[in-house]
């Protein structure tokens, strides 16, 4: 018997037998018709109503080719009681009954965890001779792992004084791996500037691993460590999960013990990568895939090194992300994960919070691009720039959004300006040694920026420029009032005039700082 035939036999049949599938379920129709002005059409299986008078749509599917059809169809059928009948979500129950469920579990599975649609599914045994159903059964829909693609915040890293010895330790990387479950990782090949002789081991491998959940983390630590002496604290002894994560993180990373077969290891996590490749002349020679960085076909090595690099949200100091106005999901995640890279100044924090707020009440199309670059201490990352006389150590963070159908752009730039008074900051003032010491490992340990900043008399600023049919309209500095950007008419000068009108204290402090961190 064909399945349109057995499909056909099993709706009459629950069509007479709705107590079968939910007790209290009355018939409206069988195949109701349900047209649709643009050219939409279907035909619902059985439409119901329950004991609370709500719309059940029953869809019965008897294949696993029919059930790939399923999830659009019911979608259309939706779609259409809301049209047709002008109901509201919350009287909309959608059931799906198969035979089979191996093509349709996953997608009903992310229907039932991401969406407001009421679901329920069933699979349901059928006579063979008689095509009547014999059994029914709820189908728990599958549980949708909390932890997308993101790499866990400590990375290992092993330096070694000859490639021989590195490319033996990757073999045993992969051997003692294979003794858990873990298999998405990548390890990276990065050489060191040979002609700095004070790196001693210019070549190391950074070990980066896939992000996982606190049960996998335990029962990979468990199994690593032959003695059974874990060594984990409790969650109990951490204010918040994100600390628990990241202290397995850690003790997975120890038992490995892979520091043994290098010269010398060290703690690896974003910023440190990010700083050795950018600031230390370190280079990436080749990188070695497993598991779903390896399977990912859209994963070129660019991709891969700005994830290891912490810009997609894993870095306290850089964010890059982009999206266009119709990935709603992503705008979210770039709200989200910039505001890590915006811990130490608040300033910027609550003006680009008070962006994305005024963006998702556009109803224009746009493309959005954004790069924050914001260093842990502004202090240290000014003394950089005077003594590399480079502007690139200094924050910033620009923000372009293209709107596409007015041929419109509006570009945010946050940078520091002067705001014209004279530096109270130790570092550019005291002659004390004991006190300059202090301030530097304060700069190291604990910067605070945001008072940081008014003690160099320098403000973390807000530039809006507005720039439609290729001529610019507008160009000033912004602020927020009242949860909206508005117009900010306050006098600043620039970085340069601040270095010009301060350079007898900026000199000092340039002094101190050198001379301090050398004694640390």
């Amino acid at each position: 018997m064909a399945n349109t035939q057995i499909e056909s036999k099993i709706r009459d049949w629950l069509a007479d037998n709705l107590s079968f599938i939910e007790n209290g379920l009355q018939l409206i129709r069988k195949e109701f018709p349900l047209p649709d002005n643009i050219g939409a059409k279907g035909f619902v299986d059985l439409l119901c109503k329950d004991i609370y008078n709500n719309f059940v749509i029953i869809e019965i599917k008897r294949s696993n080719t029919s059930a790939r059809q399923t999830i659009t169809e019911v979608f259309k059928y939706h779609s259409l009681i809301k049209h047709n009948f002008k109901a509201r979500e919350s009287e909309i129950r959608i059931v799906i009954i198969s035979t089979h469920w191996n093509e349709l579990i996953r997608a009903y599975s992310e229907i039932y965890h991401k969406t407001n649609i009421a679901l329920k599914g069933y699979k349901i045994e059928i006579d063979t001779l008689t095509s009547i159903p014999i059994s029914i059964s709820l189908i728990e829909p599958l549980k949708l792992s909390s932890l997308t693609r993101k790499f866990a915040f400590w990375q290992g890293l092993y330096l070694f004084k000859t490639i021989e010895k590195r490319e033996l330790f990757q073999e045993r990387l992969r051997q003692r791996l294979s003794l858990t479950l873990i298999e998405d990782y990548v390890s990276i090949n990065i050489d060191g500037p040979l002609e700095n002789k004070k790196i001693l081991t210019p070549y190391a491998i950074v070990a980066a691993f896939q992000k996982q959940p606190v049960l996998e983390l335990l029962r990979a630590i468990e199994t690593l460590t032959l003695s059974g002496d874990t060594d984990v604290m409790d969650r109990a002894d951490f204010d918040d999960e994100i600390s628990y994560q990241r202290h397995l993180e850690d003790a997975f990373i120890a038992v490995l013990a892979m520091y043994r077969h290098s010269d010398d290891a060290e703690a690896g996590y974003s910023e440190k990568l990010d700083g050795m490749l950018n600031n230390q002349g370190w280079t990436v020679k080749d990188i070695s895939r497993c598991g779903i960085f390896k399977t990912d076909p859209r994963y070129d090595d660019n991709l891969l090194i700005k994830e290891l690099r912490g810009h997609d949200g894993n870095n306290q100091n850089k964010f890059v992300g982009f999206a266009e106005s119709t990935q709603f999901e992503r705008i979210k995640e770039i709200q989200q994960e910039c505001m890590n890279s915006l811990m130490h100044t608040p300033q910027w924090a609550e003006f680009i919070e008070c962006f994305f707020k005024e963006l998702e009440g556009r109803n224009q199309q746009f493309r959005l691009f954004i790069d924050i670059y914001n260093p842990d201490s502004i202090i240290t990352s000014f003394y950089f720039t005077m003594i590399n006389a480079n502007p690139d150590y200094l924050p910033i963070y620009r923000i372009f959004v293209d709107y596409i159908d007015c041929f419109e752009t509006e570009v945010y730039i946050g940078e520091l300006y002067w705001n014209q008074r004279t530096p109270t900051a130790v570092l550019f003032n005291s002659t004390n040694n004991i006190e300059i010491a202090n301030e530097v490992i304060r700069l190291m340990i604990n910067p605070e920026n945001e008072m940081d900043s008014i003690k160099m008399a320098l403000l973390y600023t807000n530039k809006k420029i507005v720039i439609s049919d290729n001529k610019e309209i507008f160009n000033g500095f912004v602020t927020t009032e009242n949860d909206k950007i508005v117009s900010d008419n306050t006098k600043y000068n620039t970085i340069q005039d601040y270095i010009i009108y301060n350079k007898q204290s900026i000199m000092k402090m340039i002094s101190n700082y050198k001379s301090a961190s050398q004694t640390l």
